[in-house]
């Protein structure tokens, strides 16, 4: 299974932990309880952080390991378990500290090449996502309930004469966002994933292991029928790792993006003629032109 397939089956997996946490969060708002709220903001934050700081992981062994791999050291690597658990979307069957431990290599007596350069990349992701960041994430969330509780209550407004309360009838509020809930959901999770596990293959292109063998990044979508246009478009770009066209086509182009960057190594961009003098040369593919994120969404990389 390539890294494209392996993005796609993370991104694909099951978004219930969220739409849970999302729907009682609203139920909360809706009962005016301050103290339940506050409780589902911490829970949402809690599990954002973990989602994020698991999903650069993965990205940055994504991309450790077919470097490594490129170099012929790759070393035989037992059989990790990499798919939620009852509080993480991103491995099932594994509390967030079980899921490190097999990431960051803790429960192995010999520490690997790999393990150390986890370790070092886990100290600079716990920085990423401090609290102030996820805070901000889990706060915009929050905004967006409450927007949707608003509107599903002017609806009811519009079909009633009179005074009317959310609070006569809560149960046919929620279930009212049902629907929405779930969608809103996965697109937090997958969106938010997404970005995390490209930033973490593009972070780790920088580690001192494995920075000799990087040339570049190649844009890769999943190709399939649900592939927008403008991003299947971008499909097969290859650019230096320090390419400012990085900050308009770095993964996630949209909501729900599946697209990933793929680490490309100075072997290979010798054998494409990309690699002159030790300068990468962009290859651009014939569709191009015709390649953007998605209108109004917020993408940009710095």
């Amino acid at each position: 299974m390539d890294q494209v397939d392996k993005q796609k089956k993370f991104l694909l997996h099951s978004t219930g932990v969220f739409t849970s946490l999302i729907m009682d969060f609203a139920k909360a708002k809706l009962e005016g309880s301050l103290t339940k709220e506050n409780m589902y903001l911490e829970k949402l934050q809690t599990l954002l952080r973990e989602t994020l700081i698991l999903s650069n992981l993965i990205g940055r062994r994504f991309t450790y390991r077919k470097a490594v791999g490129k170099r012929g050291r790759n070393e035989p690597l037992r059989k990790a378990v990499v798919l939620a658990s009852d509080d993480t979307p991103v491995f099932p069957g594994m509390s967030f500290l079980q899921a490190l431990d097999d990431l960051l290599g803790r429960k192995i007596k010999v520490v690997s090449a790999e393990a150390q350069a986890m370790r070092r990349g886990y100290i600079e992701v716990q920085e990423m996502y401090a609290r102030g960041h996820v805070f901000a994430l889990a706060r915009s969330v929050s905004d967006k309930i409450t927007s949707k509780i608003q509107k599903v209550i002017e609806t009811h407004l519009q079909g009633k004469k009179g005074r009317y309360s959310y609070r006569e009838d809560p149960a046919q509020i929620i279930a009212d966002m049902g629907n929405w809930s779930r969608a809103y959901g996965e697109v937090v999770y997958r969106t938010n994933m997404a970005t995390s596990m490209v930033q973490g293959i593009k972070q780790m292109a920088t580690d001192p292991d494995i920075e000799d063998l990087i040339g570049g990044f190649q844009y890769s979508a999943v190709g399939d029928v649900d592939t927008r246009h403008n991003h299947q478009a971008a499909s097969g770009l290859i650019a230096g790792t320090r390419d400012p066209i990085w900050k308009v086509f770095t993964p996630p182009l949209g909501y729900n993006c599946r697209c990933t960057l793929v680490m490309v190594d100075k072997y290979e961009m010798r054998e494409k003629g990309l690699l002159e003098n030790g300068r990468v040369n962009r290859f651009e593919p014939p569709s191009f032109s015709d390649a953007h994120p998605d209108p109004g969404f917020p993408g940009y990389q710095k």
